[in-house]
């Protein structure tokens, strides 16, 4: 269906012209998005309604971020929640408010971001918004992950998944159980992790959301590398890159061509990996993710470091941990620590290096990361049995450090 303006238009056409651009952005068709947010914009202006322009700046500010162009998507943030403000609109400023919360969590600014959802939150509860409130709750449980408090994402995403459940929300039913997905994956508990990817995968495809079907696919590729399935990752990983593409999900297509990247060093592939890494770091400057910007600059580092190029190996750890410290990134503070211990014990500095492990490994033990935990002490047994150096067997939190020659 086209609609187009004509002179005396009537006021219930920029609001179709609005709800159109919501439906358009969430089953991924971001450019068209765009254009209907234009024109409802100028159809909601002409008539002076305040509300209906908050709300499509709304849109347009989603729609924005979602293809990578910050600044703009703040700026429209900015207007819709004084618009909203001005008219007393408590549902529409509370929805904006939960989407400059997406953006400042994707832009490593994480008190900011949980406090703008934590203000959302509270007014969705006192209006009684069930849906959003369960929205609200999925994106807290991203943000706790990301931040290192796994046991709390897991009891949120629990709970969102409850209402959207309760609520017949089909398309964040989905989210949710990707987002479990993830946690449970990051826990060690890979059959739980794969039913909930397939089970999320399913539904995002029967409600036609392909911008999340993409991130979805990008996760369940990470799984499957991890579970010895490099074949059927990588397949995934195309199909994944494939749809952000598709839908304009720079930050996605980022992340999964770092995931991409992982695969090929695992497989040897390191100058093919190393241009992924290079192509996934330019997306995420510029988009402003500073989070993604360091975990693809410390796995950056393993190649240099492992391709003899210790110097920009050292810039680039160092680099990514403080990028990891100011977004909040325990997870990959932890295991960025440990890369860079094996940097130390190749070039002669075996206290440095156990020290330096010994603090990255307690930090992803706590966190819960079997996979990276057993990974992590692979590879130091490893490097420390060729350099002939001590070997830390266990890590704090799990009894002594063993020491052996």
């Amino acid at each position: 269906m086209t609609l187009r303006s004509r002179p005396g238009t009537p006021p219930r056409h920029g609001e179709i012209l609005s709800s159109l651009a919501h439906v358009c952005r969430e089953t991924g068709r971001a450019g068209k998005a765009e254009r209907l947010c234009h024109r409802a914009l100028a159809l909601h202006r002409k008539a002076g309604n305040r509300n209906s322009e908050g709300v499509t700046l709304g849109t347009l500010g989603s729609v924005l971020y979602e293809t990578g162009r910050i600044g703009p998507a703040e700026r429209c943030f900015e207007q819709a929640l004084r618009a909203l403000r001005k008219v007393r609109s408590p549902l529409a400023e509370a929805i904006v408010l939960g989407s400059t919360a997406n953006l400042l969590k994707g832009i490593g600014q994480m008190r900011r971001a949980e406090a703008s959802y934590v203000r959302a939150m509270a007014i969705f509860r006192r209006i009684g918004d069930r849906r959003m409130v369960g929205v609200t709750l999925g994106n807290l449980a991203t943000l706790y992950s990301e931040t290192g408090r796994i046991g709390a994402a897991e009891r949120s995403h629990k709970r969102a998944l409850a209402i959207h459940r309760d609520v017949g929300n089909r398309r964040f039913e989905g989210v949710a159980l990707s987002g479990l997905g993830l946690i449970y994956q990051e826990t060690g508990r890979h059959a739980p992790a794969e039913r909930s990817f397939a089970e999320g995968l399913r539904i995002l495809r029967e409600v036609g959301d392909r911008r999340f079907e993409g991130v979805l696919l990008g996760n369940f590729a990470n799984l499957l590398a991890e579970t010895g399935r490099p074949e059927a990752a990588e397949q995934s990983y195309g199909l994944a890159l494939d749809l952000d593409r598709e839908v304009g999900n720079r930050h996605s297509e980022a992340v999964a061509l770092g995931n991409l990247a992982v695969l090929q060093r695992n497989q040897g592939r390191l100058e093919s990996a190393e241009r992924c890494f290079v192509q996934a770091l330019r997306i995420h400057r510029d988009i402003r993710n500073r989070r993604g910007e360091g975990i693809v600059l410390g796995t950056l580092a393993g190649i240099y470091r492992d391709t003899g190029r210790g110097g920009k190996a050292q810039r680039a750890y160092e680099a990514a941990l403080a990028i990891h410290r100011e977004v909040r990134n325990r997870r990959f503070l932890g295991v960025h620590l440990c890369d860079q211990a094996l940097l130390h014990l190749g070039e002669g500095r075996p206290a440095e290096a156990g020290r330096q492990w010994r603090e990255g490994a307690a930090l992803v033990r706590e966190l819960g990361d079997v996979a990276a935990l057993q990974t992590l002490t692979a590879e130091m047994l490893a490097a420390c049995g060729k350099a002939g150096a001590p070997v830390w067997t266990e890590v704090p939190g799990s009894g002594e450090i063993a020491r052996r020659r």
